[in-house]
């Protein structure tokens, strides 16, 4: 997470969201739900430093993605699988096609 938040920065983040804002959106818009639009207003507003509006990305995507595996643990439909990082592409999507016929 702290990879792709630095990331994300680096490719020009807080000017998106500058421009997000600068479009007058209603409230309500659902895009103001998003992550990283929340955590990067103060920045622009000059009430807070780009280091602490991607530590406050980071923290409320951490939390976000705790909630995800919250709710995905729950699900008994699903099946997770270990992805060793040298299995190549072809064997992953053979071994997840093994496991489907499997029912």
């Amino acid at each position: 997470i702290e990879a792709r938040v630095e990331e994300m920065f680096r490719r020009g983040a807080l000017e998106e969201v500058k421009r997000i804002i600068a479009t007058g959106l209603p409230p309500d818009a659902t895009i103001w739900q998003s992550l990283g639009i929340e955590e990067m207003r103060p920045c622009l507003e000059g009430k807070a430093t780009a280091d602490e509006a991607g530590r406050a990305l980071i923290r409320s995507t951490k939390a976000y993605a705790k909630r995800q595996m919250t709710w995905f643990r729950r699900d008994a439909r699903i099946r997770w699988l270990q992805l060793p990082p040298d299995e190549p592409p072809r064997a992953t999507a053979e071994r997840i096609i093994r496991l489907l016929k499997q029912g």
